[in-house]
């Protein structure tokens, strides 16, 4: 039996097949933060997760109201 076929025969654990289905749903490599970066300097494109959606409003000094002066009744 080949060394090839006894890996591919071994149960893999939850967490692992679970981290590969993310990568393959998401499009993105499976490695860890030192593969990612030399992926990302072979192709010159940002690689992984990204945030989604609108970038989150930056809080200002005033206070939760904005400004406001509470009404007080």
């Amino acid at each position: 039996m080949t060394v090839y076929r006894e890996l591919i025969e071994q149960a893999l654990d939850p967490a692992t097949v679970k981290e590969i289905r993310a990568c393959l749903q998401t499009g993105t490599p499976l490695g860890n933060d030192r593969f990612r970066d030399e992926i990302e300097r072979a192709l010159g494109v940002k690689v992984g997760y990204a945030s989604r959606g609108r970038p989150r409003k930056v809080r200002d000094e005033m206070g939760p109201l904005g400004g406001q002066m509470p009404l007080g009744i």
